[in-house]
């Protein structure tokens, strides 16, 4: 999701969790709220009612500028689902954005509403518009850099990323422009109506809101957007067990000592790529199967094919930085069985997007790899360490019910071993 644009001046000295708090409660600019709102005027608090979780604000209008003809209004302001950062007082004045209900009531729009002594910039715009005086719209926003952790918390503040292009379309027309040194971009709009503003995100980042489409309803109105960018570093590879076979969904980890690491499945030839990682120091590592009905937990095998993680390979990994590196080869005593399947549905078919887990067969254990995901097919490959006890399951959210509603198959218990039969799961509605 787009997200208004912050404050330059703030963006050295703010930490990272104030910066959070910052991203969920950004304001709307004037040119905005002013078209959205149906009432916008200058008022001064004559009485200020409770009513509920609710407040009910009477105010005398000092200068009206939208929806507004009477000389004193009541404004309905509910707090029980947002706070609002406005606390009106008897006596005090403020330039209030409403909405008004089909009966004609007014309740405030909190993101924009503020203290007269804050609201130069609204007061400015609204006297412009009633006065007639050019206000041109505009498509804006900024592009920041916002650097996350490996478990994808905010790891310092926002940086403008300058020279980043910006596409705004309406229809079959469009315009590029290109972010300044201040992440900040411009572009002037000719008529109301959609917009949909696409950033065009370079190669060593990604972004979890690059597009988002909005609606200007007045040539002199405007849409801020902003959009964040995170340092997408990849690691990639194959494994291959000691004979030197690609082997398919294993669960591999690319991570640091203090921390559970990023985990990703190989496919049909081995391969794998971990991507989205912040610049660091990591190692990639196979994790422990579960223990075996003798007791015993085998270790973590790092790359190159080592259990001693002194010897295990160091990923200097700078932001955005894609790293290819060399084939882990899995110890000999390290070995692997392919467990393949099929997963159907309730109705008998191909339980295609199904995702298929291992679980450690004792009493406590965990899922102990990342989901494989079943193919147009129902089909499914995914590795066991030989010898591990395990418990095979597949679950899928039901097709068109809302969240939380899942299929799931049977727990199946197994004992890896080579040359293993193919299994039959079927999923069933469970809740």
């Amino acid at each position: 999701m787009f997200r208004p644009p912050l404050f330059s001046a703030l963006l050295s000295i703010l930490p990272a969790l104030l910066w959070t708090a910052l991203l969920s409660a950004q304001t709307i600019a004037p040119c905005e709220a002013y078209w959205a709102a149906d009432a916008v005027f200058a008022g001064r608090v004559t009485a200020v009612r409770r009513i509920g979780t609710a407040r009910l604000v009477s105010l005398t209008v000092v200068e009206g500028f939208r929806g507004v003809a009477e000389s004193s209004v009541d404004a309905l302001m509910d707090t029980s689902a947002s706070p609002c950062r406005v606390a009106f007082k008897v006596g005090g004045e403020y330039v209030v954005y409403a909405t008004r209900s089909a009966g004609g009531g007014l309740s405030v729009v909190c993101s924009r509403t503020r203290d007269v002594e804050d609201a130069g910039a609204d007061l400015s715009y609204a006297r412009d518009i009633r006065g007639g005086k050019p206000a041109p719209g505009f498509v804006g926003g900024r592009v920041l850099v916002h650097p996350l952790n490996l478990s994808g918390k905010p790891a310092g503040p926002p940086t403008p990323a300058a020279g980043i292009t910006v596409t705004i379309a309406r229809n079959t027309v469009s315009e590029t422009a290109v972010t300044d040194a201040g992440g900040e971009f411009r572009v002037p709009i000719q008529a109301p109506g959609s917009y949909r503003v696409t950033v065009g995100v370079p190669q060593r980042f990604y972004s979890g809101d690059p597009e988002a489409v909005v609606a200007i309803t007045d040539p002199r109105g405007c849409a801020n957007v902003s959009a964040m960018l995170h340092d997408d570093g990849h690691v990639a590879g194959r494994v291959l067990d000691a004979k030197g076979m690609p082997v398919a969904g294993l669960t591999i980890e690319v991570g640091v000592a203090s921390a559970r690491g990023v985990r990703a499945v190989t496919d049909r030839n081995g391969g794998y790529e971990v991507s989205k990682l912040p610049a660091g120091r990591y190692t990639l590592s196979i994790p422990p199967a579960p223990a075996s009905a003798s007791g015993m937990r085998p270790m973590r095998v790092f790359h190159p094919g080592v259990d001693v993680p002194a010897r295990a390979t160091i990923v200097n990994l700078t932001a955005g930085q894609r790293s290819v590196l060399p084939d882990l080869r899995l110890p000999a005593q390290q070995e692997y069985a392919a467990i393949s399947g099929v997963v159907l549905d309730a109705t008998g078919g191909p339980a295609e997007g199904a995702r298929i887990y291992l679980k450690g067969a004792s009493e406590g254990e965990r899922i102990v790899s990342e989901p494989v995901i079943a193919d147009f097919m129902g089909r499914f490959i995914i590795a066991a360490r030989v010898g591990g006890d395990y418990i095979l399951f597949g679950e899928r959210p039901r097709p068109g019910e809302r969240p939380g509603r899942v299929d799931s198959t049977d727990p199946l218990p197994l004992t890896a071993a080579p040359n293993m039969k193919s299994v039959r799961l079927s999923l069933q509605r469970r809740y």
